[in-house]
């Protein structure tokens, strides 16, 4: 090291020749130099410990703006702190003419590059290095930082034979963390053979592209081979983006196949394929290391040092010599004789193993707590105009559907829950309370579809499982089936139930019924509920094993039931709810429709029947004890109910459940503690149209007017309904703003003309504004509206019918009308 300049003073890099000082640093020698710029050792006299510092030359740095990107990422990497990351302690900053320093913690030992010179790592090692190599990058990529340039080269080993990551030099963050690019705009940055193919091409990269590279880094370790290097960094990046790697067990057979199959999954082309979490391929090449090192997945007729080899090598092995005064070993058997006994020891251990998984599954699928899935509706994305898209779309959201309620312990959420939510998977799943979403993309043209499936955790939207195929275009039964078998991969850890079978209709039956459960979806006009169930009943007719078709027309019968009040359809919902149940006894849908079917029809004996049924199917659940909720209320113990759903909120906090509780505690008396669940509700689902509705009656009839006429006012921005116009009408009455009162009520008018109780609030707003002969005029007008109402009977008519009385000073006649009320 040679001097040929004064001491620099604090904070200036000199870059002419190697400086004896940096700043406070004392160089003690150089330990390398890189295509950025140089690393040296040297001494931090203010802590006492010995540092490196990688001096960056100007025009690694590319121009002032990527100086000043390049000094905010080292900034970042200082904050991670990490056993597996090189720590950052300082920067310097240097003149336009000179570069930046990074100080670094100094890493005594030697780079996993050169380990790798005398020949690939011993398989436990290379897993356990990967690891930590893994655990680092995560620790990283939860700060959002992705270091782009993973290699061996950047992979230190201590004299503890610990992994640390190097030279977070090109790294950045993801484009949707919001910060300017870190790093020259329009270059392709990074080491050829590690970049993956999204970064070969220039395009945007995030955390997946550090796992390609880490696969690229394992694939090395465990086989001493590059799996894309070529001649040229041209035709290297050519392999990344278009060659498919040999396996690396093929290179190293003793390489347990679990871990190849997780190299080539961390190499594949597609970053949805890979592996979505960091922290999931830390934790499973920790498990493989430490299964590595104690021999549990050693190739057979393998042992180390010190372990009696298996039967394995044992039979291969000649055999020895016996030792004086030992016993003799018994002749060997003929070789068909030992081959047939091992026939028959493998049939058997077969056999037992069989029998075990097969418990084993049983076992864990009831171990296994509940899984609550939403599906929404799937995204259609090119060819969204062609014809017949729409029920490809139907059959996968309906195959997606029936094959999660054929795994064991799954529980798909009904389209009514999750439809009402918009936005991301983490919104559906925190509005509905689902631990995963189920989500479906389509991509079509005249001839095909592609689908394309993930698996998302509620969580925090991690995918956990993608799958894309093809499909063809207006075959929905082929569709079906493919989206059930393709699904059933995504939940390879699920046992199947007990009543997973073929769907039991036609390809014609089946596309029918899709269009008849869109119809009752999306609830169209010109379809009258007839019509519909008389369709529903001929599919059943022709297609009597098919489950779907029963449970759906006993929905509409349900619904019909509520506008005609006709006992026939509800005894009619019941027949077919229980060949349902026939068809399918594990399925809780017929017993669900069961339960609602005979307490619309007030025979809470049946009620109670479903739900013990209902209750042995689904033990502990928050469906049940919302069931038992309701009937406890019919029953008419009100704090027994209240008890039931509360525990069914805890468990599940979904928009619906606290919905119904916060309407109960409502309805019993309870408003305060229906407030809190309802803003409980608008936490996790701020849409909710029906909450804030509730929110603010309960604000007008017992809390603040003022909450109430804000809460009224955006529903009315929203949609203007009648009853929230003229509620909004009420608040401005409560709080003396008559005026905008009667606008309000006159626009109510205009939503539903005639209305008695809308014409009554309005009279009485014009009659607080002091104009007493209109209204007058309008209390009159609804005796006379009421008198001639086949309808005057009910309580609600005569109740305004002796209000507008009393405001006329017609006392007895009000004392009459409010003495039928009371009756």
């Amino acid at each position: 090291m040679t001097e040929t300049t004064p001491e620099a003073p604090p904070g200036k890099v000199v870059t002419e020749t190697t400086p004896e000082r940096l700043g406070p640093y004392r160089i003690e020698g150089r330990l390398g130099r890189g295509g950025m710029g140089e690393v040296f050792a040297a001494y931090d006299q203010r802590l006492d410990r010995r540092v490196a510092i990688k001096l960056v030359r100007p025009e690694g740095s590319a121009g002032s703006g990527a100086r000043e990107r390049l000094r905010r990422e080292a900034r970042a990497a200082a904050a991670l702190s990490h056993p597996a990351i090189v720590c950052v302690h300082d920067i310097l900053a240097g003149g336009d003419d000179e570069g930046d320093a990074i100080v670094m913690e100094l890493v005594e030992g030697e780079t996993l590059a050169q380990r790798l010179q005398t020949g690939p790592c011993p398989i436990p090692v290379a897993l356990r290095l990967g690891a930590e190599v893994a655990g680092g990058l995560a620790a990283a990529h939860a700060r959002a930082i992705i270091h782009r340039d993973l290699k061996t080269e950047n992979v230190m080993i201590d004299r503890d034979g610990r992994a640390k990551i190097l030279d977070f030099g090109i790294a950045k963050r993801p484009p949707s963390y919001g910060d300017p690019a870190l790093t020259v705009d329009g270059v392709v940055l990074g080491t050829s053979r590690v970049m993956s193919p999204e970064q070969a091409r220039g395009l945007d990269v995030d955390h997946r592209s550090d796992l390609f590279a880490l696969g690229v880094l394992l694939y090395e370790a465990v086989t001493g081979q590059s799996p894309f290097l070529a001649a040229t960094p041209l035709d290297t990046m050519t392999r990344i983006c278009f060659w498919r790697q040999p396996p690396a067990m093929q290179l190293r057979p003793q390489l347990p196949a679990t871990v190849s199959a997780l190299i080539d999954r961390l190499l594949e082309k597609d970053p949805m394929r890979r592996p979505q979490s960091t922290e999931q391929v830390a934790a499973l090449l920790a498990e493989a290391a430490a299964r590595a090192a104690s021999g549990a997945e050693r190739p057979p007729g393998s042992a180390h040092p010190g372990e009696a080899p298996d039967a394995a090598t044992l039979a291969d092995q000649p055999a020895a010599a016996a030792a004086p005064g030992s016993r003799p070993e018994p002749a060997r058997r003929p070789w068909w004789a030992r081959q047939r006994r091992a026939k028959a020891l493998i049939a058997a251990l077969a056999g037992i193993v069989a029998l075990a998984a097969g418990t084993w599954l049983a076992l864990s699928a009831r171990r296994a707590p509940r899984l609550f899935v939403a599906v929404p509706a799937p995204t259609i994305g090119a060819g969204g105009g062609l014809d017949g898209v729409d029920l490809q779309a139907a059959a996968v959201r309906a195959a997606l559907l029936r094959g999660l309620l054929s795994l064991a312990g799954v529980s798909p959420l009904a389209a009514e829950q999750v439809d009402p939510v918009g936005g991301s998977p983490v919104a559906v799943a925190r509005a509905t309370a689902a631990d995963e979403v189920v989500t479906a993309r389509l991509d079509c043209n005249s001839a095909t579809c592609r689908i394309v499936l993930n698996r998302i955790l509620g969580l925090n939207g991690a995918l956990l499982w993608t799958q894309s195929f093809e499909a063809p275009m207006g075959q929905p039964y082929l569709l079906a089936e493919a989206v059930t078998s393709t699904l059933r991969h995504g939940y390879s850890e699920r046992a199947r139930g007990d009543d997973a079978s073929s769907l039991g209709v036609s390809a014609a039956g089946y596309a029918e019924y899709l269009r008849l459960d869109d119809e009752v979806l999306r609830r169209r006009q010109g379809l009258p509920l007839d019509a519909l169930i008389s369709r529903v009943r001929l599919l059943r007719q022709r297609s009597p094993s098919f489950l779907e078709a029963p449970i759906l027309e006993a929905s509409l019968l349900r619904r019909r039931f509520g506008a005609s009040r006709d006992r026939a359809d509800l005894d009619a919902a019941a027949a077919a709810l229980r060949e349902a149940r026939a068809l399918a006894p594990g399925d809780p849908r017929p017993l669900q429709g069961l339960f609602e079917v005979a307490l619309r029809a007030e025979q809470l004996p049946g009620a109670a029947a479903a739900l013990r049924d209902l209750e042995r199917l689904l033990p502990s659940g928050p469906e049940v004890e919302v069931a038992r909720g309701r009937l406890l209320e019919r029953q008419g113990d009100r704090s027994g109910a209240l008890a039931q759903l509360r525990a069914a909120a805890r468990e599940r906090p979904s928009w619906s459940i606290l919905y119904r509780l916060a309407d109960m505690e409502y309805r019993l008396g309870e408003p305060q503690a229906a407030r809190r669940h309802l803003e409980q509700l608008l936490a996790r689902f701020p849409g909710s149209y029906h909450a804030q509705s509730m929110l603010a009656q309960i604000e007008l009839l017992a809390g603040s007017p003022e909450r109430a006429a804000a809460l009224y006012t955006r529903l009315v921005e929203h949609g203007p309904q009648v009853g929230e116009v003229a509620n909004l009408g009420l608040a401005h009455l409560l709080l003396g703003s008559y005026g905008l009162a009667e606008r309000r009520f006159r626009q109510a008018l205009e939503l539903e003309p005639g209305s008695p109780l809308v014409a009554l609030d309005l009279a009485d707003a014009v009659l607080l504004q002091g104009r007493r002969e209109e209204a007058g005029t309008r209390y009159r007008a609804l005796v006379r509206q009421a008198a001639g109402d086949a309808a005057a009977a009910g309580w609600q008519l005569t109740s305004i019918r002796a209000q507008a009385h009393a405001h006329l000073g017609e006392r007895m006649q009000a004392v009459v009308e409010v003495q039928r009320v009371l009756e």
